[in-house]
């Protein structure tokens, strides 16, 4: 057995090393085979062939004893191998049951697949019905070559700076994309059934957000300001990250540049701008976040710079918008700052563009200003969650950024 993952660990590995001009492009090994009761700690050289594979890109998928006995209590080989790089399979029947000579465990068997009556390949160049957990295995195996080949190419350019990482990914969304089964609560670890329709959805759909698409701001000569927006992890699992500015400008510096979302959590990025020793006029950057799965926003910064004498009533604008907190549940408070005196509106938007409520209207003074808009439409009535858009209009200008109302 060594030997044989042995050779498929030396033929990926050697791939890796060439770039691909020597060796195979390996991402899935199958076990239909095992030792029934067998104990992990006798067989330590095989378990740690999993971990080794895993590390160079590849999974393993393994095939658990056929007979009704619990993984975690009796053992088996390879299926109570604890390694985050090989997933254990069970087998489930035709009627979405777990087969009852097969085994399970809450901690030692990931998941289930079709294994009962599968056409298969037979002894004497035929085919034929087999029913087992061997033939249930090899469907986990085939899927994960199925997520590889599905996977976009920023995913795959990722992978190749980060195989370990991201074929633990691959993982990760096979279990977290079963089909759950009440024969298979309890006693699985994912509770279900393979579903690679749904794993492929959750490694297509783009799991990193941003507050806003635009920072628009306008500072004096030898001024500084700042802002932020939040960079949101919608994904179910941990993901690090790193933001990156193009061109790398001397007025434009973020905090933190980089980090680690959990399933769910959002960083707030703070964005500081510095106009000294600049001259008057537009400065533009790009802000490019990236997790560790390729997925990649784009964040325009807009600084305008002018003199400190000389103000005009025309070219008032706004020096700060933001809203916090931003997604919301309640209410977010809008903020935003004026150089001069200006005649401000502020409306806001739903995704489909239809006017929602003015929420600011009238001439302000220069400085700060801050409202607080609570989900209300015009007639006072609770919008429903969603995506929305708030408008600053100062004078000629106008500055649009995104709000997430969250359901309460």
């Amino acid at each position: 057995v060594v030997e044989s993952y042995s050779y498929v660990y030396e033929m990926r590995a050697r791939y890796n090393e060439t770039n691909g001009q020597q060796g195979a492009f390996v991402v899935a090994t199958n076990a239909s085979f095992g030792v029934n009761q067998g104990n992990p700690d006798d067989y330590p050289i095989w378990g740690s062939m999993y971990d080794s594979l895993g590390q160079i890109g590849v999974l393993s998928a393994g095939a658990t004893a056929n007979a009704n006995w619990n993984i975690d209590e009796v053992g088996d080989i390879p299926t109570a191998f604890d390694s985050d790089f090989l997933i254990t399979v069970t087998n489930t029947t035709h009627d979405d049951e777990k087969y009852l000579p097969a085994g399970y465990g809450d901690t030692t068997i990931d998941l289930g697949a079709p294994g009962k009556s599968i056409l298969s390949t037979r002894i004497g160049n035929s085919y034929g019905n087999k029913t087992g957990t061997s033939m249930s295995s090899p469907h986990v195996a085939g899927a994960v070559a199925l997520l590889f080949a599905a996977a976009n190419s920023s995913y795959m350019l990722s992978y190749q700076e980060n195989l370990s990482e991201l074929a633990f990914l691959i993982k990760h969304y096979i279990l977290e994309g079963v089909d759950i089964l009440p024969s298979l609560q309890g006693i699985t670890v994912s509770d279900g059934r393979l579903n690679v329709y749904n794993a492929i959805e959750l490694l297509l759909t783009p799991v990193l957000e941003t507050s806003v698409d635009t920072i628009t701001m306008t500072l004096v000569v030898n001024k500084m300001d700042s802002t932020n927006f939040n960079l949101t992890n919608t994904g179910t699992i941990s993901l690090p990250y790193a933001i990156n500015i193009g061109s790398l400008p001397q007025w434009l510096t973020i905090n933190p540049d980089s980090g680690t979302l959990g399933a769910g959590e959002t960083d707030i990025i703070h964005v500081y701008l510095n106009a000294t020793g600049l001259t008057q006029g537009l400065y533009e950057a790009v802000l490019n976040a990236e997790n560790i799965r390729g997925d990649q926003v784009n964040i325009q910064v807009n600084m305008t710079v002018i003199p400190a004498s000389g103000i005009t009533d025309d070219n008032v604008v706004a020096v700060m918008f933001d809203n916090f907190p931003n997604p919301f549940m309640d209410q977010t408070t809008i903020r935003f700052e004026l150089v001069n005196p200006a005649v401000v509106h502020f409306d806001i938007f739903n995704a489909k563009g239809q006017h929602i409520r003015r929420v600011v209207e009238g001439r302000l003074g220069n400085g700060q200003h801050s409202v607080i808009w609570k989900g209300l439409d015009h007639y006072g009535n609770k919008v429903s969650p969603g995506i929305y858009y708030g408008r600053l209009k100062v004078n000629r200008e106008m500055i649009i950024k995104k709000m997430i109302f969250l359901p309460g």
